[in-house]
């Protein structure tokens, strides 16, 4: 996120808590780039690496993920051959997406974001029988198809490391033995993977940090089963979405667009130095005052939510002003905002041509969304000073009048 502004010189010259809960801290961002039209709202995560892909990293490639899940299960009782499902291994894990609304900490704006959870992994001991399973070690896919091929399990004699993908469908994943066992007696070291992304566009939607939570039961019925014959260390997982949400937003000028000088003209256009003094001359002749106009031209990239405004070297009502060199007078310039055909104004929804601009923030009136990301479109800013004023120019000439306008372009919103 970046915060831009840029300074114009203008011149007229010659003038509540659960019990039993397991509770997972998840991080993660969302920084659209300008460049590659990154506006579908994936997330990407911030949370340190911990469980399966922290030991074996070469086998999490890309944005693989892993996150300790701080439970473990315990067994009750023996397990038989060919022994039922919910007797023996098995998991029904929350695989479907889950969507949750998330809060602007500061604001209250939300929006609603959509979880799933990826994959599972977990070790288990003693690791007897390694291979005394109908579907094969835990390296490949359970029963039950819930569940996918992961990577390789890795397996000493006291316990066995898998990973396994969580497939989205509501099937369960379990192994059937095909001996009478008393182990794996438990399950232990146990991390998830997941995805995260907007459910709408995030175009529109200001930069800032945003929280939510989902509760999963655990037990029998639950959303994390795991079956009748393994008990676990905690009946809630609460997991704690903390996103940031970081628009990229940067205005360039040129030198040109920075130092102005109003020129007599018509309202909304711009005269060259040489049309001024044509239009001073044409004032000698008629005595009507001209007005005067100038404009800078930026070009903006810009990939959501942002205000415009102006900050003053001189104020004059609701206006910045200039300054006459000879006895201190001030005078208003009006200026007026055009942007680019991505943008919009929020509360019209309508293209931003020629709007009044505010001298301090104002969020209500002049919030601007990005309908499109765009890179390097042209926008401008039309400075007046009316007729009237400029009588009351010309009544101390010679004069200068000068003054700076601090122009600022802010993501942050709220």
């Amino acid at each position: 996120m970046r915060y831009s502004h840029y300074i114009l010189g203008i011149a007229m010259l010659a003038l509540s808590a659960v019990a039993h809960s397991a509770t997972i801290n998840l991080t993660a961002k969302f920084t659209p780039a300008i460049n590659n039209s990154n506006s579908d709202g994936v997330f990407t995560n911030t949370t340190p690496q911990s469980g399966y892909c922290l030991t074996f990293p070469e086998r999490c490639p890309g944005e693989m993920v892993s996150i300790n899940l701080p439970l473990s299960t315990t067994i009750s009782y023996p397990i038989v051959a060919n022994n039922e499902p919910r007797d023996g291994v098995y998991f029904n894990l929350p695989k479907t997406p889950k969507t949750l609304t998330v809060r602007n900490q500061d604001s209250g704006k939300t929006f609603d974001v959509i979880f799933r959870m990826t994959n599972y992994s977990a070790t288990y001991g003693l690791n007897i029988g390694t291979y005394d399973w109908t579907s094969g070690n835990f390296a490949y896919p359970p029963s039950g198809g819930g569940c996918g091929y992961g990577g390789i399990g890795t397996h000493w004699p006291e316990r066995f490391i898998f990973m396994w993908t969580t497939l989205n469908n509501t099937n369960s994943c379990y192994k059937i033995s095909t001996i009478d066992r008393t182990e794996p007696s438990k399950f232990y070291n146990m991390s998830i993977g997941y995805s995260l992304e907007a459910k709408d566009s995030l175009l529109t939607v200001g930069s800032g940090t945003y929280v939510g939570k989902l509760s999963f039961t655990v037990g029998p019925g639950g959303d994390f089963d795991f079956g009748d014959n393994y008990q676990a260390s905690d009946s809630v997982v609460d997991i704690n979405l903390i996103l940031s949400v970081n628009h990229d937003l940067i205005v360039t000028t040129t030198p040109e667009s920075r130092a102005l000088s109003l020129q007599p003209c018509s309202a909304g256009k711009v005269c060259t130095e040489e049309q001024g003094k044509q239009n001073w001359e044409r004032w000698m002749i008629t005595k009507i005052p001209p007005q005067l106009t100038a404009r800078s031209d930026f070009w903006l990239s810009s990939t959501g939510a942002f205000t415009t405004y102006l900050q003053c070297e001189y104020i004059q009502g609701e206006h910045c002003a200039i300054k006459s060199d000879n006895n201190g007078q001030l005078v208003p310039v009006k200026a007026y905002l055009s942007m680019p055909d991505n943008i919009i104004n929020q509360q019209t929804n309508s293209t931003v041509l020629r709007a009044p601009m505010a001298i301090n923030k104002d969020v209500l009136n002049n919030t601007f969304l990005t309908r499109d990301i765009g890179s390097n479109r042209k926008g401008s800013i039309d400075f007046l000073v009316t007729q009237q004023d400029v009588d009351t120019m010309l009544m101390t000439r010679p004069d200068t009048y000068r003054g700076t306008v601090t122009v600022i372009f802010d993501p942050q919103i709220y």
